[in-house]
């Protein structure tokens, strides 16, 4: 379904406006929503999870909205299509340092080392260390991500918080 279209619109808003009752009613009259994807203008398909991990992520309500659109039928590990990548959602959710988000995708199933990052090919961990998601890495690492020697470098030496820069030990 094309992102222009009234119905992928609607869709489309109540995920990214977190209106979770809108988007249940919307998915009980269209059960084919949860897992349609949606095409933009450039031919690119995303999931409706894919459209709730989209930059900038951070969206309202996103562990239920996850929750609806996975009682729905969404898949958790629909690929990106039409794309130089095949990240899943966890991966776009990563890069986002959106970690509210990493935890309901991990709640509700997501594999956590599922293949397909932009930067490597990699687990969702490459794509949040490659784009410097600090908060979403340690959240990966902590809940049990497969480390390679340069996740573990870059975790272990960028700053806990942006706000926050590490400082020297003395």
């Amino acid at each position: 379904m094309r992102a222009d279209e009234p119905l992928a619109a609607e869709l489309t808003a109540a995920i990214v406006d977190g209106e979770v009752e809108r988007l249940a009613r919307l998915l009980h009259e269209h059960p084919h929503l949860a897992a349609e994807p949606v095409q933009d203008r450039d031919g690119g398909m995303r999931s409706p999870l894919h459209l709730l991990a989209d930059a900038p992520g951070h969206r309202p309500r996103a562990a239920e909205t996850v929750g609806v659109l996975v009682a729905a039928g969404a898949p958790l590990e629909a690929a990106a299509v039409g794309m130089w990548h095949v990240e899943r959602p966890l991966h776009w959710a990563a890069s986002n340092d959106d970690v509210v988000l990493v935890d309901a995708l991990l709640d509700a199933g997501a594999d956590i080392e599922a293949p397909g990052s932009s930067i490597d090919g990699g687990s969702p961990l490459s794509s949040a260390v490659g784009y410097g998601q600090w908060r979403a890495a340690r959240r990966l690492v902590a809940r049990g991500a497969r480390t390679e020697l340069w996740h573990a470098a870059a975790v272990a030496c960028c700053p806990s918080s942006p706000a926050s820069p590490r400082t020297r030990p003395t």
